[in-house]
């Protein structure tokens, strides 16, 4: 298990004032229409199953195992599930092919892939997506890399740029078998954060636990890389100051609605998806 880390004074004092930034964002960001979820018995009991003939590890990190590339900062743009996939093909691609990852330009994807046809630069910020309903469309349109991840990626310039690759297809992940996965390749999710996530460090605690009373649950996007005896690791889009002091965190199992069927009060579960590069 990879030891924690925890990021300098410089760095807590520059996350609390970026922290302020975003929750301000968030706040008027418009949510999502939550799509349709059901989990599915078979699914499930198929999670289990695969989870007791695979025995896995009591914890488990990708990053042990592939050099995963740096966490990227979303800026003020409800962008988050474009960085979340953007990381897990990356991450992917390194694991199916053993080559370097590609740099895939998140805002690009947001701008031209989710709010293609749209040049309201308000608009495509405050709008996000579905993590489903982003994959589908990588399989459809694709996605570009090396360019630059400013906020936002300018609508006038998306149709000077080439495509890369599509996805290949996504594959939903049963929630009993989220381990298991994780030993083989990233997860993409969404999970409900309030307002002290942006500015969590571990050094308030080892892993994020959320104080619902303090806001409202605003839905994020993160690519999950691994997973502790008590915690999920994920790889997020709020900066290199954000959770570890590298951008990476953990967050405590059972909470959010990570990975769960039973997420806290009355809200949705959240389903969760592999790439196939």
């Amino acid at each position: 298990m990879m030891p924690l880390t925890y990021p300098s004074d410089q760095q807590e004092a520059e996350l609390r004032e970026q922290a302020e930034r975003l929750r301000a964002a968030y706040a008027t960001f418009a949510k999502p229409t939550p799509e349709p979820y059901e989990p599915s018995k078979w699914k499930e009991l198929k999670g289990y199953v695969e989870f007791a003939l695979e025995r896995p590890p009591k914890a488990y990190d990708l990053r042990e195992h592939v050099s995963i590339p740096p966490v990227k900062f979303q800026g003020g743009c409800n962008s988050c599930t474009s960085f979340a996939a953007a990381a897990a093909i990356e991450i992917a691609t390194i694991i199916t092919y053993g080559t370097q990852a590609p740099d895939v330009a998140a805002q690009h994807m947001h701008t031209c892939v989710v709010h293609r046809g749209n040049n309201n630069p308000k608009e495509i910020c405050s709008f996000g997506i579905e993590p489903r309903r982003l994959l589908m469309l990588l399989e459809e349109i694709g996605y570009a890399v090396s360019l630059s991840d400013a906020t936002p990626f300018p609508s006038m310039s998306c149709p000077a740029v080439g495509i890369y690759a599509t996805l290949q297809g996504f594959s939903d992940v049963p929630l009993a078998a989220a381990r298991t996965r994780l030993t083989q390749e990233p997860i993409v999710t969404d999970m409900y954060v309030w307002d002290d996530f942006f500015d969590y460090t571990t050094n308030r605690a080892p892993s994020y636990s959320p104080n619902m009373a303090l806001g409202v649950p605003r839905l994020h996007s993160v690519c999950v890389v691994g997973y502790t005896p008590d915690a999920w690791t994920i790889k997020n889009s709020l900066g290199t100051n954000w959770g570890d002091g590298t951008g990476f965190g953990r967050i405590k199992m059972g909470t959010c609605g990570l990975l769960t069927d039973n997420p806290p009060g009355e809200l949705a579960p959240r389903p969760a998806y592999t790439v196939q590069v």
